[in-house]
């Protein structure tokens, strides 16, 4: 991942974490989703029913990619 990528995770993505999924907050999700999950581009969703699981599954992955950089730099 580059450093750009994990600036924008540390510092930005938190102030679309918890809040209502659309329109910016949807595109932080998916950029974040896409960064965690080291894919080439977004996988956008078909069906609003969707969204719930990608904010969960995405909070998930960015806890635990946060926890494994504060133990990298902490070593």
């Amino acid at each position: 991942m580059k450093d750009e990528d994990k600036k924008w995770l540390i510092e930005e993505f938190p102030k679309y974490k918890g809040k209502t999924i659309r329109g910016e907050v949807l595109a932080s999700y998916y950029r974040a989703e896409m960064l965690l999950n080291g894919w080439s581009q977004i996988k956008k969703r078909t069906c609003s029913c969707q969204l719930r699981s990608l904010a969960s599954e995405t909070d998930r992955l960015y806890n635990k990619w946060l926890q494994n950089e504060k133990d990298i730099h902490n070593e």
